[in-house]
């Protein structure tokens, strides 16, 4: 009797020690799972950081194509009225020397 006691004290010892193995590899495990948790939501925030900087400058570069495209409209537009100004200046011109040089004509 004696005998089934040690063994069964044994058995018993031997299941508390396999119990807190398991329950150091299930603590060892969820650390690693939020370690690795802890990676994938960095790599996810440096992707997203990265996404958005991208976004950024492509907005900046289509704001200064715009810009620029308004600007090259606008001098084209001012050069059109300037050489419409100078044409009807040119038109005038003989009449207004001739005014200045000849009052009383």
């Amino acid at each position: 009797m004696d005998d089934i006691l040690k063994r069964m004290l044994a058995v018993e010892q031997e299941a508390d020690a396999l119990v807190a193995a398991a329950e150091t590899e299930a603590t060892r495990i969820t650390e690693a799972g939020r370690q690795e948790a802890a990676k994938i939501l960095d790599a996810a925030q440096g992707s997203l950081v990265a996404e958005s900087k991208a976004l950024l400058q492509e907005g900046q570069a289509e704001n200064q194509r715009r810009r620029e495209a308004g600007i090259a409209k606008g001098e084209q537009e001012m050069d059109g009225e300037i050489a419409q100004l100078r044409q009807k200046l040119m038109a005038v011109l003989p009449k207004v020397t001739a005014e200045l040089l000849y009052p009383d004509n």
